[in-house]
């Protein structure tokens, strides 16, 4: 099967056709403002991509253009910084929220509390078995605070359950 071949098509102007500073400044300026692309632009005019791009080098030093589009992206980056931190900030509420439900729902499993009660109100005993029940999905620092649970007392609890045994 024969495949045809295919044909670039290139936009050439016209040999020797030359065009007037205020003609190349009017395509760089459709060039850095347009809404197609750039081969669009440069098939309006007349010219090559290359020839475009060139143009515009020649007109716009790489700093200025550069500084154009910072200060374009300045209040952007104000923006995600916000965003960002809202994130943050949300993330941080949400591990909250998990972690007191997931301590509710285990002093309803192991304690046979309701989960409205107030964790705060259960015994150490109990806050230990939460804390040795979630203490491989949550850090103990962590869920003693949430807890309330003083660390000696925690060990205690600890220890006292072992001579128990």
């Amino acid at each position: 099967m024969a495949v045809p071949a295919r044909h670039r098509s290139l936009v050439q102007s016209p040999r020797n056709k030359c065009f007037s500073p205020e003609e190349r400044s009017q395509a760089v300026r459709e060039l850095c403002n347009r809404r197609g692309t750039a081969r669009k632009v440069a098939q309006s005019i007349g010219v090559s991509v290359p020839v475009l791009y060139k143009w515009k080098k020649d007109l716009i030093s790489d700093e200025a253009y550069q500084s154009m589009r910072k200060r374009k992206s300045a209040p952007q980056d104000k923006n995600q910084d916000a965003l960002l931190g809202e994130i943050q900030r949300l993330r941080k509420q949400i591990h909250q929220l998990q972690l007191e439900r997931d301590i509710l729902t285990k002093a309803n499993e192991l304690i046979k509390k309701d989960l409205g009660v107030s964790f705060l109100k259960l015994k150490n005993r109990e806050k230990t078995l939460i804390v040795d029940a979630l203490k491989k999905k949550y850090p103990v620092a962590e869920l003693l605070s949430v807890l309330q649970l003083a660390r000696s007392c925690y060990f205690y609890q600890n220890v006292c359950t072992i001579s128990m045994r």
